[in-house]
């Protein structure tokens, strides 16, 4: 990075946590300054009998990092099917690595999405569209024989709530370590329905970490 930019960097950043209306935009820009998709993202006690869970990685930044930290059981949960055919010929030769075609969430469903990257959504314009197979968790948990969960990490576009609607209604959360979401804000009430999801999951975790709708990490008590 030149002066220029790491200048530029700071100004921004200096911008966002002053003036910055958006709770998202002021935190979203103290997590890029520390780099801390690097440490905070991916510095958990895990080592290579540890189970992880990575929802919605897209085509697997997440898993790379803590396979090549780890060496760990991954679980990847990709319903877009382009994406879902990189990682299995990302993945073919490694017998640690387990990929489904199909999202998670609190019941079965199909849903239309707009592909758009790290940024697929049901919530954003569907110029791009794609139908997507949508799972309950709880059963999916049991079909697998998971009997515990070191790390779960979420990032689904708005559909974390659906889904931890059934991790706690289900009692998985119980079962879970670390629980690192990626709450989204580009909805109605979305502080209203961040702020219930974190008190059920207060009830049997802490906070390990928190930036509001950048990144937050919970910890069982």
């Amino acid at each position: 990075m030149t002066i220029k930019d790491k200048l530029y960097v700071r100004l921004m950043y200096v911008y966002n946590l002053f003036f910055a209306k958006s709770l998202y935009r002021k935190n979203l820009y103290k997590w890029f300054l520390k780099n801390w998709d690097n440490t905070f993202l991916v510095n958990y006690p895990l080592n290579n009998d540890s189970v992880v869970i990575d929802v919605g990685w897209y085509v697997g930044s997440f898993s790379d990092k803590i396979l090549s930290k780890y060496n760990c059981n991954i679980y990847i949960f990709e319903p877009v099917k382009k994406y879902y055919d990189l990682l299995k010929e990302k993945y073919k030769n490694n017998k640690k690595v387990f990929i489904f075609p199909f999202g998670l969430g609190n019941k079965n469903d199909k849903l239309s999405i707009n592909i758009d990257g790290e940024r697929s959504s049901i919530y954003t314009s569907k110029e791009n569209e794609e139908q997507i197979v949508i799972k309950p968790f709880h059963e999916v948990f049991s079909e697998q024989e998971i009997e515990k969960i070191d790390l779960m990490s979420i990032n689904i576009e708005w559909w974390e709530y659906d889904l931890i609607n059934n991790i706690i209604g289900n009692k998985i959360i119980d079962k879970i370590a670390f629980l690192q979401i990626q709450f989204h804000d580009f909805v109605d009430d979305a502080e209203d329905k961040r702020k219930k999801a974190i008190e059920e999951i207060k009830k049997t975790h802490k906070v390990h970490y928190s930036y509001p709708f950048v990144w937050e990490s919970f910890t069982k008590k």
